[in-house]
């Protein structure tokens, strides 16, 4: 699948429908990225930090996520190393996170990490719009740094992340006339299937950008019944 003559006309016609451009009317007020985002860093090794449940959850939480905030609150509260608070520019922060969602600065394709950008910047924006008051209101953070939430570590942006975050950076999508929850999870490599409407996969959204399709495609494919909107 290589995007030429009438078969690529056809995608940019097909990508432009999806970029319906909103008023605040029908929305009450036009949608803006929060611009901070306070985070909890921790000290947990990489291993447990890329598992929420089995790991997160269950061990250092007794298997619930009350459990875990109470815990990582102690942690910095008496001075573990590695576990404090950190309130940083949204923008900075998803930059410091895509590279270690789509992992790697060379591996992705473009369009894969344009659509890997736009969903790494929803998740945290709806769980900031979510929670009344904080997702870890005993910690007082927005989201910890491992896959409870999103995996960060600072400064560990890349120029071709950092580019897929700024191309992409005015897009959002919405869902029943609201900010889409934009879950994603790894998938298996050479598999683009769409999985439930409800969720991306990484490895499908390399194979459909290696297929040529735009990432306006890649994502509307993955949710169902979303408007891509800016």
């Amino acid at each position: 699948m290589k995007c030429n003559g009438i078969h690529c006309f056809g995608k940019c016609i097909l990508s432009l429908l999806f970029l319906v451009m909103f008023s605040s009317q029908g929305l009450g007020e036009m949608l803006h990225s929060p611009k901070n985002i306070t985070v909890a860093v921790t000290g947990f090794s990489y291993f447990d930090k890329a598992e929420c449940e089995s790991k997160m959850v269950a061990v250092y939480g007794n298997g619930s996520l009350q459990g875990l905030d109470a815990y990582i609150n102690d942690q910095i509260l008496t001075g573990t190393p590695g576990f404090y608070l950190k309130t940083v520019d949204f923008k900075e922060y998803v930059k410091d996170v895509l590279p270690n969602e789509w992992t790697g600065p060379t591996f992705w394709m473009t369009e894969s990490l344009r659509s890997g950008a736009v969903a790494a910047k929803l998740a945290p924006w709806y769980t900031i719009r979510f929670y009344t008051d904080q997702k870890w209101p005993e910690t007082g953070a927005d989201v910890v740094d491992f896959t409870c939430d999103q995996m960060y570590f600072e400064n560990s942006n890349n120029s071709r992340g950092d580019k897929a975050v700024d191309t992409t950076w005015d897009f959002y999508a919405l869902k029943n006339n609201d900010l889409l929850e934009a879950r994603y999870f790894d998938g298996q490599a050479g598999n683009s299937s769409k999985v439930d409407g409800l969720q991306m996969t990484q490895w499908g959204s390399q194979e459909w950008a290696k297929a040529g399709t735009v990432w306006e495609w890649i994502f509307n494919y993955y949710y169902d019944n979303i408007t891509l909107a800016a």
